[in-house]
């Protein structure tokens, strides 16, 4: 994407690609469903979008070798506050986290999906709500994490600045009825005040820009 510079390159504060990777490696290690960790992660990939192409491949690392469900979720929430504060300044985020997102949700539903079946749902709900994604991407996503079937997106070479309303609160109905056709076991129950769920989204979003203020 046009302003992303490669690992080797220096910005023009003299900062690294290479620094920069270790910064965000250390941050997505520790990572949990505490806010503020989340707010961190996020902050740190805004506040450096110069090195987008190095937080995108971090963070599909990261996820596909998480060591707990509970990661996994974190790592989603991290994209839900990026793509929340910076769609309209920086819509390269949107379709680049877009693309992997389809694989991402397609390996939940195999590797233990069904433990945070709920997160998920309230996280696809609010997604589309926001409209966050063009609908058609937003579809293959929740298709993705029910049937468990890995599909690519053929994504728009260019972006609208806002995407088409999508029809949000009906996809998100369609989507947990879906998954309600087949019985699964009961979703793991994280604390409630540590995970900021489809419905208290707004809270970190709206805590966020100061978070990135300060890391900037």
């Amino acid at each position: 994407p046009q302003g992303v510079l490669c690992s080797s390159e220096m910005d023009a504060r003299g900062f690294s690609g290479d620094i920069f990777k270790e910064m965000l490696l250390q941050a997505c290690r520790t990572l949990t469903v505490q806010k503020d960790q989340i707010l961190h992660v996020s902050s740190l990939i805004r506040s450096h979008k110069q090195w987008l192409t190095i937080s995108v491949a971090l963070w599909k690392e990261q996820f596909f070798s998480a060591p707990s469900l509970e990661r996994n979720l974190a790592l989603l929430y991290v994209i839900d506050n990026i793509l929340t504060e910076a769609r309209g300044t920086i819509p390269q985020f949107v379709q680049e986290f877009g693309k992997i997102l389809p694989y991402c949700f397609a390996y939940l539903r195999k590797n233990g999906g069904d433990n945070i079946e709920l997160a998920i749902i309230k996280l696809l709900g609010t997604w589309g709500q926001k409209d966050l994604f063009p609908g058609v991407v937003l579809d293959t996503m929740s298709d993705a994490f029910r049937t468990g079937v890995e599909t690519s997106i053929d994504y728009p070479r260019h972006l609208p600045s806002l995407p088409p309303p999508s029809p949000s609160l009906s996809l998100s109905r369609s989507l947990s009825s879906s998954l309600r056709e087949s019985p699964r076991s009961s979703p793991i129950s994280f604390p409630r005040s540590s995970i900021p769920n489809a419905t208290n989204h707004s809270s970190v979003s709206s805590s966020s820009s100061s978070a990135a203020s300060s890391s900037s």
